[in-house]
């Protein structure tokens, strides 16, 4: 089981008003999740303490201890917020942190090893199983939906893909260095 490493809770979108608030976009399912925390870490590890926490329209807008001006806020923007795994509740039986899936094995639906889950990414559409192949070093991107990844074990280290046809054939990974799209799949 994956210890008690840093999970990316939130991202810092940008000043908010002119007393240091920031607008966060949450990576937790639940809101409430991330009203609870009250210290987060950034990557180059500074804590940093909430203060006022508030849901301003579909916004989520917080206020950290010692940011008090709209140009400190705005240093802030782009940054990730950590916390230790620890500090977030257990996932359900069917769920999982995105972190836990890197690393996994990604098997076809024969059970063969074809790749590597190394990113979970999301462009705008929805979420991306960024897998690395195991006959090369190229990456493709799967869409993280059932029909496409039809089994997630974490416990045993591997996720189950079932992929758009032509995703994974050879010809069309060695066509990505010419259109810049992974085989089609973004």
């Amino acid at each position: 089981m994956p210890g008690d490493h840093l999970i990316r809770v939130a991202v810092v979108m940008g000043a908010k008003g002119l007393k240091g608030e920031v607008k966060l976009k949450a990576f937790t399912e639940d809101i409430s999740t991330l009203c609870a925390l009250t210290e987060f870490v950034l990557e180059d590890g500074r804590a940093l303490v909430r203060g006022v926490f508030s849901q301003v329209g579909k916004s989520t807008v917080v206020q950290f201890k010692g940011v008090e001006t709209r140009e400190q806020a705005e240093a802030l923007k782009g940054r990730s917020l950590f916390v230790p795994r620890s500090a977030l509740p257990k996932p359900a039986e069917d769920e999982f942190f995105y972190e836990d899936l890197k690393g996994l094995i990604a098997r076809g639906m024969d059970g063969r090893p074809i790749g590597r889950v190394v990113n979970v990414a999301d462009f705008g559409a929805g979420d991306l199983l960024e897998i690395t192949m195991e006959d090369s070093e190229q990456t493709v991107f799967v869409p993280f939906v059932l029909d496409q990844v039809p089994e997630v074990n974490v416990e045993d280290g591997y996720v189950v893909i079932d992929p758009a046809a032509g995703l994974l054939d050879e010809e069309d990974r060695d066509s990505e260095d010419k259109d810049g799209l992974n085989g089609g799949a973004v």
